[in-house]
């Protein structure tokens, strides 16, 4: 038997089919390998997944009766990146020794046996020095008798090799039967690995900017709020927020590529500029720093001055600042005031930042009255939809119904519109309460005017990001939309700005899922904050919602921004609605180039769901419904 050479894979394939007894060797082999026979439990579900895959190596190894085992993970020149390493007791560890190793630089018939897929065997380190005196030098001096290495491929690109030193003889005499199985193996937990990896460091990076990722940001502001509540910290730190000026508006007269690399360019400058990681992207223009409390105005002003210097455009960035004190035990009430200053700078002209003070404290009192008081009035009643038209260009008829989330104050009666209460329910991860009571009143209330003989129009929900981190989000909207007998043509959902700009919810199997259903998905206020056109390229919408708020704002680019948007959607067989349309203007000229559906005060203003039942009464009688086939 020769006592080293290249192990051609197939031919010991074809082989091992006419030895006689093989059935019985590898019965009696493999009943000592436990590892390979429970690969199921490797599926690297929890925790580490380098710890996993060490320990995967370690029962393998001691299975195997090996003195080491360990996989050498290679890049696309072939170099050894990353290694994982057992050892029985008493062996000196090599992991670090593989480190930037190249293929010629080590063992290269190793290497050239890889790239033809197969492996490689010393039965004799002392034998393998007629073939490579100095390499056989090296194996014995560290105690390796014998030696057995083969790829690890993945669709049969090779992405490294797996090793075993010392195994022992009866291992040896079958090596092929017992190495391309674990080689297959591994190759699919290392894939496992990487996908797991890349979904970490998602959790961890927003992908537009590659800043912080919001939720390790919080992280971060935690652990320094425990040492300031604590004592330990001495040094006084700020919240600080930032927002772009009129970014919708940026977006629409330059282009949403233009509006990407904006928001790259100001997460470059506050990394630069604030000189550590923690700095974040919450959503669309919105990001957040952790400063030092005597560099924090500084900061604010620097970052100020280098976007109004930016490449063909004066960017105006408004910050509001909060700074840390002993009682400030939660991340998101510091994130919040320092918002909350953010805002009263963005409306005060004479100030692009502002500090978080006392007297904003009664924007905090309303948050916490609503937060308290959103169960109750939930169940009272209190938070009900009103209902918006939305009109067919090509028809003039009233076609859907959008359902507006409004809050009706029990003691002075005062209506709350969304921006009143939303932002805050979204801030405190309780808008989702919202959502569902909102439609949960909508199929009421159609499946009475259905009972009743009555006319009715399709609805469309919003939904928030916090929607898809409830685990059973589409059974419990197909449970309440099922129980009230409301057909589910009947329902569309459309997917607010924050949705896109989320990590970990998985938004296009979502989207998948309310298709499978019979729901129509549409993209609210496209061209805002995160990259709508990347939207369009990943996710698959019914309708795009155009915000009109770009033609209050008109310039020579704005005619052409929309009729491109308008004839893009067209050309992706997207239907096209813009919403805000307050002026005939507007809707003479939307409806002149193509805009299929608009909604706006110019047709009506969202109405209660009395008034709804008389407007769509009045409608029918003078035909003026675009009624569903059911």
């Amino acid at each position: 038997m020769k006592e080293y050479g290249e192990l051609r894979l197939e031919a010991e394939r074809q082989n091992l089919a006419y030895r006689p007894n093989l059935a019985e060797e590898m019965r009696n082999l493999l009943e000592g390998i436990e590892a390979l026979g429970q690969f199921p439990v490797f599926r690297l579900e929890h925790g580490d997944p380098d710890a996993e895959i060490r320990r995967i190596l370690q029962r393998i190894g001691e299975d195997l009766e090996a003195d080491r085992i360990y996989i050498s993970e290679a890049a696309v020149d072939g170099k050894v990146t990353r290694t994982y390493e057992w050892c029985r007791e008493g062996v000196q560890p090599h992991e670090k020794l593989w480190h930037g190793v190249s293929e010629g630089a080590y063992g290269p018939e190793w290497f050239s046996a890889f790239r033809r897929g197969n492996g490689y065997i010393i039965r004799d380190t002392k034998a393998y020095a007629e073939r490579d005196a100095a390499l056989s030098k090296d194996l014995c001096a560290e105690g390796i008798r014998s030696k057995m290495v083969f790829p690890l491929q993945i669709q049969g690109r090779y992405i490294g090799f797996l090793g075993f030193d010392n195994p022992p003889e009866k291992v040896m005499g079958l090596a092929a039967a017992v190495f391309i199985v674990a080689a297959k193996l591994l190759s699919i937990v290392l894939l496992e690995r990487n996908y797991l990896s890349r979904l970490e460091a998602a959790k961890r990076v927003d992908p537009l900017t590659g800043l912080r990722s919001f939720s390790s940001f919080t992280a971060a502001l935690d652990r320094r709020a425990e040492t300031i509540v604590s004592g330990e910290e001495k040094t006084a730190w700020d919240v600080v927020y930032f927002n772009i000026a009129d970014f919708k508006i940026f977006n629409m007269q330059h282009s949403l590529g233009e509006g990407d690399d904006l928001l790259r360019d100001m997460a470059h400058a506050m990394r630069e500029i604030v000189g550590s990681e923690d700095v974040t992207r919450y959503m669309g223009d919105h990001f957040y720093a952790l400063v030092e409390h005597d560099r924090a105005v500084s900061v604010v002003k620097a970052l100020h001055q280098r976007m109004k210097d930016w490449p063909g455009y004066q960017i105006d960035v408004h910050a509001g600042i909060y700074t840390l004190t002993a009682e400030d035990q939660r991340p998101g009430v510091a994130i919040d005031r320092a918002k909350i200053a953010g805002d009263m700078a963005r409306s005060d002209f004479t100030h692009y930042y502002r500090y978080y003070d006392a007297e904003m404290e009664t924007r905090l009192t309303q948050n916490d009255y609503l937060t308290t008081h959103l169960d109750d009035a939930i169940a009272q009643g209190w938070v009900q939809p009103y209902y918006q038209p939305i009109v067919q260009t090509q028809t003039g008829k009233i076609s859907h119904f959008e359902a507006l989330a409004r809050w009706i104050d029990p003691d002075g009666g005062m209506v709350l519109n969304p921006a009143d209460f939303l932002p805050m329910l979204e801030a405190n991860h309780l808008l989702y309460k919202v959502d569902t009571a909102i439609l949960r009143q909508a199929c009421a209330a159609m499946a009475g005017q259905l009972a009743a003989g009555a006319p009715c129009l399709p609805v469309s929900i919003n939904l928030s990001t916090l929607d898809f981190e409830q685990e059973n989000l589409h059974t419990l909207i197909n449970d309440i939309i099922d129980q009230a007998g409301v057909p589910r043509q009947l329902i569309s959902f459309e997917l607010r700005e924050s949705a896109m700009g989320r990590e970990h919810i998985e938004l296009g199997q979502h989207i998948r899922q309310f298709h499978d259903d019979g729901y129509q998905v549409w993209l609210d206020n496209f061209g805002s904050g995160y990259n709508s056109l990347q939207g369009l390229h990943n996710y698959d919408f019914d309708q795009l919602k155009i915000d009109m708020l770009f033609l209050r704002h008109h310039t020579d680019k704005t005619e052409e921004i929309i009729d491109n948007i308008i004839d893009m959607a067209q050309k992706l067989g997207i239907g096209t609605m813009a919403e805000g349309v307050d002026t005939q203007e507007q809707y003479d000229y939307l409806c002149d180039h193509g805009c299929r559906y608009i909604q706006g005060y110019y047709i009506s203003k969202p109405l209660p769901g009395d008034l709804t039942l008389s407007l769509i009464q009045e409608m029918a009688a003078q035909d003026g419904l675009l009624l569903p086939k059911l």
